[in-house]
């Protein structure tokens, strides 16, 4: 098994024998129980380490969310963590999705770790994402959950950042998938976010857990994600296999993202229900991406979906127009250039509806 590498990522060499854990399994397990230990006393103020208010698991039963939730049980006994509760959510895409959840409730029992399933309707991957944080916020919020921890593991990281270029996402959403954010007033923690995916299976063959695979994923007519994973990656790791190219580019993000922080940081606007009034003053010292950013802020505030930057950039160039220039995303919001301001107003149906703007990352 090969070192840390410098951005902290696991590295694992492929395991020939896919039926028996052999020592190297074994090893790589031992160091993923270490990295996450780490990984926890990392961000232990943020998500509560040590404190009684629980931390909700999202637990699909896949191998990444299989091994999180394993290995949390097997460190809560040994280690004072919060109460830990999972969460399946069964979105009722798959016929087998009913007999999936009783799956995942038997496993969870057998660490004797509670399990909440959560039944939702949904037509789509981007519903489904959708849906399944709306699940984890409402029942966070119920229980006071300080955390929502999340299996996201490195090659989800560099599948998202891939996806992004090809939608053509602006610069800063290639910083790509963040290992904490705000959920209501819990916070999503991702702690396997640096690990790869085969580090993960090697794990989960030693730990001898079972794991449902859903076959969907497999298939790249059904995703854009998957056309990235089975397709375009492994041609990319051709040249670059550990995806060290990409990653540095989803580094250079977030040093601009961390910039754009700054940019923005003590800007205040009015808000009040469907409506949010952008003064400026504070646009017109922005930089695009930190004004773009602001915008994207405003429509998450309106409860609105962010579109791709191409449309932000058309939003921001409001504060350069005539007053009552108009930019609208049909059914969804609309802008206005005042006098003074840049005025956003929501339009009915709710997010996610908005036609030919929704800047979809349906899997992380």
């Amino acid at each position: 098994m090969k070192a840390v590498n410098e951005d902290g990522n696991l590295k694992a060499e492929e395991d020939s024998d896919r039926q028996r854990p052999s020592p190297r399994c074994t090893g790589i397990m031992e160091r993923l129980a270490t990295h996450l230990a780490r990984q926890l006393a990392r961000h232990a103020d943020a998500i509560g380490l040590g404190a009684t208010r629980p931390w909700l698991v999202g637990f699909s039963h896949g191998p990444d969310s299989t091994v999180l939730l394993t290995l949390l049980a097997r460190q809560a006994r040994t280690k004072p963590l919060p109460p830990i509760v999972a969460v399946h959510v069964d979105h009722g895409l798959r016929q087998e999705s009913a007999s999936e959840a009783r799956t995942a409730e038997r496993f969870c029992r057998s660490l004797h770790i509670p399990c909440r399933v959560v039944r939702v309707v949904c037509n789509g991957e981007t519903t489904a994402r959708r849906e399944r944080y709306a699940a984890f916020s409402t029942i966070a919020a119920e229980m006071g959950a300080r955390a929502v921890l999340l299996g996201h593991h490195k090659d989800d990281q560099v599948e998202t950042v891939l996806m992004r270029i090809i939608r053509g996402t602006g610069p800063l959403g290639l910083a790509g998938i963040p290992a904490l954010r705000a959920l209501g007033e819990a916070r999503v923690f991702r702690p396997l976010l640096q690990v790869p995916r085969r580090a993960i299976e090697a794990a989960r063959r030693a730990l001898a857990v079972p794991a449902i695979e859903d076959p969907t994923n497999s298939d790249p007519s059904q995703t854009l994600r998957n056309r990235v994973r089975h397709e375009l990656l492994p041609r990319l790791r051709e040249q670059d296999p550990d995806d060290e190219r990409v990653l540095a580019l989803a580094r250079a993000a977030r040093r601009l993202r961390a910039a754009v922080d700054g940019e923005l940081a003590g800007i205040d606007y009015a808000r009040e229900p469907g409506v949010v009034r952008l003064p400026l003053s504070a646009l017109a010292t922005l930089s695009p991406w930190a004004g773009e950013t602001l915008l994207a802020r405003a429509l998450q505030d309106l409860d609105r979906a962010v579109p791709p930057s191409r449309h932000l950039a058309r939003l921001l160039a409001l504060r350069d127009a005539r007053v009552q220039a108009r930019v609208e995303a049909r059914h969804s919001w609309f802008a206005v250039r005042e006098r003074d301001a840049v005025t956003l107003r929501s339009q009915t149906p709710p997010r996610g509806l908005a036609e030919g703007l929704a800047d979809e990352d349906a899997h992380a």
